[in-house]
């Protein structure tokens, strides 16, 4: 089982489910068909979820994935054989999750920075499906925002802060601050 650091515990669940499909399947590689086979295994995660609502039959999207493959030896994966598409949507994923919320990458993210790659084997498999990646796209960015204002605290106010102090991701949020190059 390989733990990616930056991610959070969903996250690393559907990774390490994509890299034992692609053991299992006797693949040389882990690519973007593998991880979106690990969001659709691990049933629990919000992602997966939309995602089913999205694709309609999960057997369905899983029996062409499996069909277009062939099934070989068993073989043992690291991340040194994850394709060049699959470290491109990890590290998209990373720069999603970081300038969002600046907490480990969910598997929402891992979705969204698939959708951001239009050639990978993971969106010709959701096209074939007949999934609106539009659609996909904006339920996605409304569910992380959603879960991004939902995990702010409140910071709490004192006098002495409240006297002397700015809240700056309040200006922030609000437009109040200026860019800074």
């Amino acid at each position: 089982m390989i733990h990616f650091e930056k991610f959070d515990e969903e996250a690393n669940a559907v990774l390490n489910a994509g890299v034992q499909n692609a053991e299992k399947m006797g693949s040389t590689y882990v690519g973007t068909e593998h991880l979106l086979y690990g969001i659709l295994c691990c049933g629990q995660s919000v992602s997966a979820e939309i995602l089913r609502r999205q694709c309609g039959s999960l057997k369905k999207l899983t029996d062409w994935m499996l069909d277009g493959e062939t099934i070989g030896a068993r073989t043992a994966l690291s991340f040194d054989q994850f394709s060049p598409r699959a470290r491109r949507l990890l590290q998209l994923a990373v720069m999603m999750g970081t300038r969002r919320t600046g907490a480990a990458v969910t598997s929402a993210q891992l979705i969204a920075a698939m959708l951001e790659d239009p050639d990978s084997a993971a969106m010709t498999y959701l096209q074939l499906c007949g999934v609106d990646c539009a659609a996909l796209r904006k339920t996605l960015q409304n569910t992380v925002s959603v879960r991004a204002e939902s995990t702010t605290e409140k910071r709490p106010h004192s006098p002495f802060w409240n006297k002397y102090g700015r809240d700056l991701t309040q200006a922030a949020q609000n437009g109040e601050l200026a860019p800074v190059i």
